[in-house]
């Protein structure tokens, strides 16, 4: 036995009869039985401190590895076939080198080192986001203070945490690159190339910034500046007018004089009144810059001069929604059998016809167009004896045609207008029995 390099990481004093280097895995043992049967020189068989034959050690691949978790060899495959763990955790219960169950930081067996946990792993990728996140902190405080000595400390942590990465973290990766890439001059150039470019990005980016941000705040204009104002003073004031929100103030200095005007209300007016859903939205505007005070929404008439103001198709829609809130079975269709004549026809379940509404103008002719206005008479006549039905068809039609009403005053002047002719708010209702029939007029006077 011989204490000798490793030709891999080129760490001293490596048993040559050891299996593999202690840090980074190469099969030591290997490589010098083969160098030394290439030489002649005979091999001296090792005694096994392991009770396992030598020539069994000897010809033991290189890439024959264990599972950390379970101990099945794995040959260096990313999942273990037993456990279906990842092999390249270490969760140090069994020697990845001779799969021994293992209870310290060192192989009892085989006497290589165990792999650092999951923990140190996790404690690694704090480390380094401390040192991010505080590089991020202290580039932000260049900008913001426009200071050499906040630059200064922004660039030492640079360099602080760059050393901790490769002095600590990654000094066994530096020392496996340089001894797989010694003698390739190109490749550790290009490396090291690579490395530096990224040092330098880092390094200068903060003074680029704070070397850039003045010159964008002193091109920025007046209104974006966050620095504070500074007091002018005016030899002669200039005041602009009062408005209804700003008193008079100084074009120069900002100054105030006096109070806001206030707003000036106007009457109410009027919007394009919606006759196909009754209201019409009222509202006051100041007289002077235009804002709107205040709003109110109001029922509005839908007849005048004794006639309806709306077509046939607009009072088939208005009668339908009224059904919707009264009572959701029924519903109305617009209809035009002949070009002679158009009407209104109430439904029931789909399916069942509860009666029909025609409309005359003041010729008592009925209207044929659906789109034409000008109806002074509704007339409803009903198909059914249900009385219910009959009753709930001309309480939505008396809401229909008179928007002021409510739904139980809309059912009293039903129930005054039955037999009878019945006058409320300029419209008169009839609902008379007629030879087994229910008819039902509606006059705008």
């Amino acid at each position: 036995m011989a204490l000798v390099k490793c030709p891999e990481c080129g760490r001293e004093n490596v048993s040559d009869t050891a299996e593999v280097c202690p840090n980074c895995g190469f099969a030591i043992r290997d490589y010098f039985s083969k160098e030394a049967e290439e030489s002649g020189v005979p091999v001296q068989p090792e005694e096994s401190s392991n009770n396992e034959p030598s020539d069994k050690r000897r010809n033991k691949k290189s890439t024959s590895y264990y599972c950390t978790y379970c101990g099945t060899q794995v040959d260096d495959i990313p999942i273990c076939s037993n456990c279906k763990f990842s092999t390249a955790r270490s969760y140090k219960r069994f020697c990845r080198y001779c799969g021994n169950e293992v209870n310290g930081k060192k192989c009892d067996k085989c006497g290589l080192p165990i792999d650092g946990s999951t923990a140190e792993n996790v404690m690694r990728v704090i480390i380094r986001v401390i040192f991010i996140a505080y590089y991020i902190i202290c580039s932000i405080a260049v900008l913001v203070s426009d200071t050499v000595s906040m630059l200064l400390v922004s660039l030492f942590s640079l360099v602080i945490a760059i050393l901790v990465d490769v002095f600590v973290f990654r000094k066994k990766s530096i020392r496996r690159i340089k001894s797989r890439f010694a003698g390739t001059d190109k490749v550790v150039l290009k490396l090291s190339a690579i490395y530096a470019g990224i040092i330098i990005v880092l390094a200068v980016t903060p003074m680029l910034l704070n070397a850039i941000m003045p010159t964008f705040k002193s091109t920025a204009p007046s209104g974006s500046s966050t620095a504070a104002p500074t007091e002018t003073v005016c030899k002669e004031h200039d005041f602009s007018p009062a408005t209804c929100t700003k008193p008079a103030t100084c074009k120069n200095c900002g100054e105030t004089q006096g109070v806001a005007l206030g707003h000036t209300p106007s009457e109410w007016q009027a919007d394009t009144p919606n006759y196909g859903s009754g209201y019409v939205w009222m509202r006051k505007r100041c007289t002077v810059c235009g804002t709107e005070l205040d709003s109110k929404l109001l029922t509005i008439p839908l007849h005048e001069d004794g006639e309806l103001l709306l077509s046939i198709r607009e009072f088939t829609e208005r009668y339908g929604r009224i059904f919707k809130y009264t009572d959701p079975d029924f519903e109305t269709t617009f209809f035009s059998p002949d070009k002679d004549s158009s009407g209104c026809m109430i439904v029931k379940d789909g399916t069942e016809h509860i009666g029909t509404a025609l409309f005359l103008n003041k010729d008592e002719e009925i209207i044929s167009d659906g789109d034409a206005y000008g109806i002074v008479r509704i007339m409803i006549v009903f198909n059914t004896s249900d009385m219910s039905d009959v009753a709930a068809s001309a309480v939505a039609a008396i809401l229909a045609v008179d928007p002021s009403l409510e739904f139980e005053d809309a059912q009293e002047v039903c129930s005054d207008a039955l037999g009878k002719e019945y006058t409320y708010n300029g419209i008169s209702y009839h609902l008379v029995i007629y030879q087994g029939d229910v008819l039902m007029s509606i006059e705008f006077e």
